[in-house]
């Protein structure tokens, strides 16, 4: 099941047995919803990653601006993302 990180978040929140969802649409530069995916999540998981966060954004208020949904598997984070996790 995925799960939204609370803010601020960090690299220690993340199980490789699970999806999560970073909201980094206050980002003034990019505004970014990331989808992280862990190495042991389920197969259904993997495959609808980037679906929840684009379902995560729907529901967000002010959604109508336009944000990017970025899926990384665990090990190929990028640094951007890295950078909004504190690392």
């Amino acid at each position: 099941m995925a799960q939204v990180l609370a803010s601020p978040p960090r690299l220690t929140d993340l199980s490789s047995s699970d999806i999560f969802i970073l909201d980094d649409t206050e980002s003034p530069d990019a505004p970014i919803i990331y989808a992280w995916v862990g190495k042991e999540a389920s197969a259904e998981e993997r495959r609808i990653g980037v679906v929840i966060g684009i379902r995560y954004l729907a529901k967000k208020e002010g959604a109508s601006r336009k944000f990017t949904v970025v899926k990384f598997n665990e090990g190929r984070e990028s640094g951007a993302f890295l950078r909004v996790m504190g690392a």
